[in-house]
């Protein structure tokens, strides 16, 4: 038989168990730990469709509840939605737990959400800034990203690259990453060469760059992306249809990535 959880705070009634879906094993093992009284909330893999963003209805669910647990370790150590789901139930001020496997204990999970700083990194051309207008702003408002746009006032003594640079140092060395929207005018911008070679400039030798690509087209990517670390996301099929699931795939990478650096650094 499990360890009874042990924990001097009371759980809620209905807590959402935030895992990935191959800790199966684990996570049985912390619902046959769950006092009696306490029911399990798991919310059911889907397949998405490219319309269908998951996340809405994911975030209702765990709206609904009195609290959310997430596995500590294995797979959901690492994993983007865990790490999204943990965040927006701090957001939302439900009591959070860790659920230690080897102990079959819990702890409570009393860090701050998430601070999301984002370097938006586009071309300027009206085509691909319509494209990207309509994903930054549900983001910034839907998603709570606190994001850089090129809108800064530059003084008489300033120049436009130490501007940059300086924007460009505080968000990345805040834990945030610069989210690059790559396209065949991305390509060709001498704009967004000059930005991408201030975060590689900045970026120590011993580190990937923090960059992640956000793909608008089938355009090929320059060939530093091979040393960075996160996969390219798609958000517009061959049609140049926005596809929903490739924006939830785009903000849950970006929460994991920004929590990684964020503990990394000590700035939780």
């Amino acid at each position: 038989m499990p360890d009874t959880i042990q924990t001097t705070t009371d759980l809620p009634k209905r807590c959402f168990i935030s895992h990935s879906y191959k800790d199966s094993a684990i996570r049985q093992q912390l619902i046959d730990s769950l006092p009696k009284g306490v029911q399990p909330i798991i919310f059911p893999s889907i397949t998405a469709r490219p319309s269908q963003m998951i996340s809405r209805n994911l975030i209702s669910t765990i709206l609904r509840c009195d609290g959310l647990i997430y596995l500590e370790g294995g797979y959901s150590q690492s994993s983007f939605w865990v790490a999204f789901e943990r965040d927006f139930a701090l957001r939302a001020r439900k009591k959070v737990f860790a659920f230690i496997p080897q102990t079959s204990r819990l702890r409570l999970d009393t860090s701050a959400p998430l601070h999301l700083p984002i370097f938006l990194c586009h071309s300027g051309t009206d085509k691909d800034y319509t494209r990207v207008e309509r994903i930054i702003r549900f983001m910034r408002v839907g998603r709570f990203f606190d994001i850089w746009l090129d809108q800064v006032e530059i003084g008489v003594n300033d120049t436009w690259w130490l501007v940059l640079l300086e924007n460009i140092q505080k968000y990345l060395h805040s834990g945030g990453y610069l989210l690059v929207f790559w396209s065949a005018d991305a390509a060709r911008s001498g704009w967004m060469k000059e930005q991408l070679a201030i975060a590689l400039r900045i970026t120590p030798s011993h580190q990937s760059p923090k960059l992640l690509f956000a793909l608008l087209d089938d355009t090929p990517l320059p060939s530093f992306a091979q040393s960075v670390e996160g996969e390219a996301v798609s958000i517009y099929d061959k049609n140049n249809t926005l596809e929903m699931h490739g924006i939830d795939d785009l903000i849950v990478r970006l929460y994991w990535l920004i929590y990684r650096n964020t503990q990394h650094k000590g700035l939780d």
